[in-house]
């Protein structure tokens, strides 16, 4: 079997980066389908995060958008996870498929029930 091709080591943080970093929903999230994902920080590299779900995990590289959505960038560059206010997908890029998707963790439940109480006014 081939080896799994390496990832280059990230190169420092950027300011805008380290802010986009800030921003991202730590934890453990409930997915559609009984499936979970795992975001955390990594120490060794300040300013990314992984991502695990299953036996796979992911280096990313956090990026703010224009929306304000926070995205999650592969650093093999097919992956990418999306976080909204109150939900976070997984897509492959390359494939145009969701991996992940309805993945919620506390702060996105705590907004989600805070956009529902206000709607239900």
């Amino acid at each position: 079997k081939a080896a799994p091709a390496a990832v280059a080591e990230p190169g420092p943080a950027s300011a805008e980066q380290m802010a986009a970093a800030e921003r991202v929903h730590y934890g453990t999230y409930d997915c559609e389908f009984g499936k979970t994902a795992e975001v955390s920080t990594l120490p060794k590299y300040p300013g990314y995060a992984e991502v695990k779900s299953g036996k796979q995990s992911w280096l990313m590289k956090p990026v703010a958008s224009s929306t304000g959505a926070i995205r999650l960038e592969d650093m093999k560059g097919q992956f990418l996870v999306i976080q909204i206010a109150n939900k976070s997908m997984l897509f492959d890029s390359k494939s145009g498929q969701r991996v992940l998707d309805g993945c919620v963790n506390e702060k996105q439940k705590e907004s989600a029930a805070a956009v529902a109480a206000a709607a239900n006014k």
